[in-house]
Order: C-alpha cells, then sequence, then structure tokens
C-alpha cells in the first residue's frame, strides 16, 4: 500500500499527529526531514514546511517526487472570516482553496487571471482549486462521527500577506464568500495537482481574519483541536477513497 502524508507549516501543528502516531522515527527523504510512523497498519509520513506558500510548494514538491503518496492531508490553524459562522477553535475542512494574490491586479481583490495557465493541467479558474468530492464526502462523514454534528466545510482562502483590518476582511469574504484565511492552502493544492495526488485540508479556527490583539488569539487550542482531528481521519479514512478525474 502507498504511504500517506500529513502536511503542516509548524512543528506545534504536527505536534499532535505524531503523538497519535506507533512507532515513530526521524528520517530524511531527499534532504527533506520527516517523521514516519503508524496510524494503524498504515504508514505516514509528517512533512512541516514551513510556513507560507513557498516553503510549501518547493518542500512538498520534493517530497511527492520521492514518495508519491496516497493522498495528503493538510493540517494546521486557520483564521475565520466576518459572517463565517465560525468559532474559536472549530475543525473546518475546506471544499475548495483560492489563491487571492497570483494574477493581474483588478478592480477587485480577486485578481483578473494571467495571460497563460498556471500549469498544463490548470483547473478552470486559475488558482482555483477543489477538493475530491469523495476524499472531502469521507471526511465529512468521519468527523461528524466525531464531533456529533457536520464539520463546517466551504471555501478557503490562501494568502501571502495576513489580513489585518478588519475592512479587508470583510472585502475578502463577500468578494469570495471565503471561510477560512490560511498561508498554505493553495499552494499544497497546486502542487498536489501537479502530480495528480489528491489534498484533504482540515484546520482550527485560531483567531478572527483582521484583528491582531493577543486576547483574540487562541493559536494551541487550534494546533491541537485540527491535529487531533487530523489523526483521526488517518485511522479512519480509507486507503483509497478518491476519483482521479475530480482532482482539480
Amino acid at each position: 500500500m502507498k504511504p500517506l502524508l500529513v502536511l503542516t507549516a509548524v512543528d506545534r501543528e504536527a505536534a499532535p499527529v505524531i503523538a497519535g502516531l506507533n512507532q515513530t522515527e526521524d528520517i530524511l527523504l531527499s534532504g527533506i526531514p520527516l517523521i514516519r510512523g503508524l496510524a494503524g497498519e498504515k504508514k505516514v509520513y509528517v512533512l512541516v514546511s514551513g510556513p507560507g506558500v513557498f516553503n510549501t510548494a518547493a518542500k512538498l514538491g520534493i517530497i511527492l517526487a520521492a514518495l508519491k503518496p496516497e493522498w495528503i492531508l493538510q493540517t494546521g490553524c486557520g483564521g475565520m472570516y466576518p459572517e463565517s459562522c465560525l468559532s474559536m477553535g472549530d475543525i473546518v475542512i475546506a471544499a475548495s482553496e483560492r489563491d487571492l494574490h497570483t494574477g493581474l491586479e483588478s478592480k477587485s481583490l480577486i485578481p483578473s487571471p494571467l495571460p497563460f495557465p498556471l500549469m498544463e493541467n490548470s483547473p478552470h479558474i486559475p488558482g482555483f482549486y477543489n477538493t475530491d468530492t469523495s476524499l472531502l464526502h469521507a471526511a465529512l462523514d468521519i468527523i461528524e462521527k466525531k464531533e456529533g454534528r457536520i464539520p463546517p466545510y466551504g471555501p478557503f482562502i490562501t494568502v501571502s500577506t495576513v489580513t489585518t483590518s478588519e475592512k479587508t476582511a470583510n472585502s475578502i469574504a463577500r468578494s469570495t464568500g471565503g471561510l477560512v484565511e490560511n498561508m498554505e492552502g493553495a499552494a499544497a493544492f497546486h502542487t498536489a495537482a501537479i502530480y495528480g495526488i489528491p489534498i484533504l485540508e482540515i484546520r482550527g479556527i485560531s483567531n478572527p481574519v483582521g484583528s491582531r490583539k493577543s486576547e483574540d488569539w487562541d493559536l494551541e487550542t487550534a494546533f491541537i483541536r485540527a491535529g487531533e482531528a487530523a489523526l483521526y481521519l488517518l485511522h479512519r479514512l480509507p486507503q483509497h477513497v478518491w476519483h482521479p478525474q475530480q482532482n482539480l
């Protein structure tokens, strides 16, 4: 069986996942450090890429070329946009990812498409990536059993510049319908699409987008909640639950 790959931006996001794996060991693969362990009988690798789109795309691309996992599970923290109806500590699953910063400057916050595709097997909307339907539905069913309710799911927005004002947060939410802001998702989805490997993203809410007040943030709870949910999925998601034609 092919292994599974867990992707996080920072060590604290990976820690709850690693703590729940058996027979863990540090390894190097193509010069990149990973943790290898077992979730039941499933072989799992954990990659901490570093924050942001550049770290994510660069390191994930190297690992996918060498490892070729069955699917990727991206986990970590994220901010909630205004009127998302989310709460601190909520577990949210990405139905799609959107890169907000690649393209041509436009009158809106959403860039206009470049005059050439970002990659050969480009999505219909440049910088927009859907989660594989069967992988998404399987994850929703599993998390519903854990949480006692269907978890929130919907559009995630990837930014390279963290939103620090309520005005911008409201504008992004209105323009995109986004629920969650993060700094890595679209880069991971893009890289995974190049290799034809499905990816699922699950995040814990750590803050309201637009606020930099320390009292509005709870990173530790978000790390733990997302990591524990990711570990729950690793143990219960079937090894093969996706359809290649739905990858983009």
